[in-house]
C-alpha cells in the first residue's frame, strides 16, 4: 500500500509530503521517500514498477518502487503554469505502459477529457532533479469536464463525463470505454439521470459495470447496453430510499452478487426535505443483478458518508465518522457498535489477506493512523 504523509495543514511555503509504501502484513515502513517541498495534487499511482505523483508545482514525481528514491521529475509544458492546466485535477489510474487521469474545470469554456502520459517517454538516465518537459495526449472527450474517477478493467477504461445542466433537468453525463491499447472508443452511453459529480462511483465487475451517481444503474461491459436502471430524484424520497451515492464517496464493494456502498444523506436529511424518515438511510445493500435494495441503515447523528463498507466472512464492517460498526451482510441486523474508532467518513480503505484496513483519525492532533483489524 502507497500513503502519502503530509503537513496538509500548511498552503505555502512551509508545506511539504513524502510517499510511504507500507507493508500490509506487518504495518510497517517498506519505505518512505525523501521530503517533497510541495502539496501533493494527487494520490499516487504505480505504472511499470515505478510510483508516480502529481504536485501543485505543476511537476510529476517518478520514484522507485525499490527504496522511494526519486528519479525523475516531469513537467507537462515549459512553464509551471502551463503544465499545471494539463496535470490531473484529483486521481491517477494506470495500466503497465501508460497513466490516464480525468480533467475538470470550474469554467466551462475549458473542458479538458481524459489524458494520457506514455511513461516510456522518460529518460531515466538524466539526473533525476532535471525537469523533463514531456507533453500529454488527450485521447478522449477533449469538449468534456470529468470530474469523476476512472475505472481501468479488462483492457479498457470507464469514464462517466460531468453534466453541468442536470439540476436544470437537461443535458446528459456520457458513460464510456476506451480501449487502452488502441485508444478507440468500444461504445458511449448517454445518461440523462446522472450528474457525474461523484468521485468514486464507478465499480466493473462480472462483466457490469455499476453505476452509483445521482441514481443506480448497471450496464454490459461488453457494448453499454442496460442491465437495470433505476432513475430517481429527490421527489422519490417521499416513497422509497434513494439508491444514488455519495459525492465524495470511497467506492463501492461487491460480495455475494450484492453490492454495498454508502451515500450522501445524513440523519437530518427527512426532516429538512419532509420525507418520511423511514426512507432516509445511508448505509446500503441492493441486489447486484437486478438494483433492488435488500437493506439499508442511517447511524444515529450521522452525518453524510462516503466510506466504502468492506464485506469479509459474512459480516459488513462501516467505518462511519465516529465508530465502526458491523453489520450481517444478508440481514443487515446490527451486530455491534466500535465508539473508540474516529474516521472522516470518507476515507479509503482495504481488505487484504483477512484484514480490514483504514485510517483512524484523530482531529485533534491532526493525524491518522492506518489501523489493521483481522475480520477472516
Amino acid at each position: 500500500m502507497y500513503i502519502v504523509e503530509s503537513n496538509s495543514v500548511y498552503h505555502d511555503e512551509a508545506a511539504w509530503f513524502r510517499i510511504a509504501k507500507v507493508d500490509l502484513e506487518s504495518g510497517a515502513f517498506a519505505w518512505r521517500s525523501p521530503v517533497i517541498w510541495d502539496r501533493e495534487r494527487t494520490s499516487p499511482a504505480v505504472c511499470g514498477g515505478r510510483v508516480f505523483i502529481q504536485t501543485y508545482a505543476g511537476v510529476m514525481l517518478a520514484l522507485s518502487n525499490e527504496d522511494g528514491s526519486l528519479i525523475a521529475t516531469i513537467r507537462f509544458a515549459s512553464t509551471p503554469e502551463e503544465s499545471k492546466m494539463h496535470g490531473a485535477d484529483f486521481h491517477l489510474v494506470a495500466d503497465e505502459s501508460a497513466i490516464f487521469w480525468a480533467h475538470w474545470d470550474a469554467d466551462p469554456a475549458n473542458p479538458r477529457g481524459l489524458a494520457r502520459f506514455d511513461t516510456s517517454l522518460i529518460d531515466y538516465s538524466r539526473n533525476p532533479s532535471d525537469i523533463q518537459t514531456i507533453a500529454v495526449e488527450i485521447v478522449w472527450g477533449g469538449e468534456y469536464s470529468i470530474l469523476t474517477r476512472p475505472v481501468i478493467a479488462d483492457g479498457a477504461i470507464y469514464v462517466l463525463t460531468y453534466n453541468r445542466e442536470y439540476w436544470d433537468r437537461s443535458g446528459y453525463s456520457i458513460l464510456a470505454a476506451i480501449d487502452c491499447d488502441t485508444l478507440v472508443e468500444r461504445w458511449r452511453r448517454n445518461i440523462p439521470f446522472f450528474q457525474g459529480s461523484f468521485s468514486h462511483p464507478i465499480l466493473v465487475s462480472e462483466g457490469s459495470v455499476i453505476i452509483a451517481d445521482q441514481s443506480l444503474a448497471c450496464y454490459r461491459t461488453q457494448d453499454g447496453t442496460p442491465r437495470y436502471e433505476i432513475p430517481q430524484d429527490e421527489s422519490n424520497l417521499l416513497y422509497e430510499v434513494l439508491l444514488g451515492g455519495a459525492y465524495s464517496g470511497a467506492g463501492i464493494f461487491y460480495y455475494n452478487d450484492k453490492l454495498y456502498y454508502t451515500k450522501s444523506s445524513h440523519y437530518k436529511t427527512a426532516e429538512m426535505n419532509g420525507t418520511p424518515e423511514k426512507f432516509n438511510k445511508n448505509i446500503l445493500c441492493v441486489d447486484a443483478s437486478t438494483g433492488r435494495l435488500l437493506w439499508g441503515d442511517m447511524p444515529p447523528q450521522s452525518p453524510s458518508l462516503g466510506t466504502r463498507p468492506i464485506v469479509a466472512a459474512g459480516k459488513v464492517y462501516v467505518v462511519a465518522y465516529d465508530q465502526l460498526r458491523v453489520y450481517d451482510a444478508e440481514t443487515g441486523k446490527l451486530l455491534g457498535v466500535d465508539m473508540t474508532i474516529r474516521n472522516g467518513g470518507n476515507e479509503p480503505n482495504a481488505l487484504y489477506n483477512g484484514k480490514l484496513i483504514f485510517f483512524d483519525r484523530d482531529i485533534k492532533a491532526r493525524k491518522k493512523t492506518l489501523t489493521a483489524i483481522q475480520v477472516e
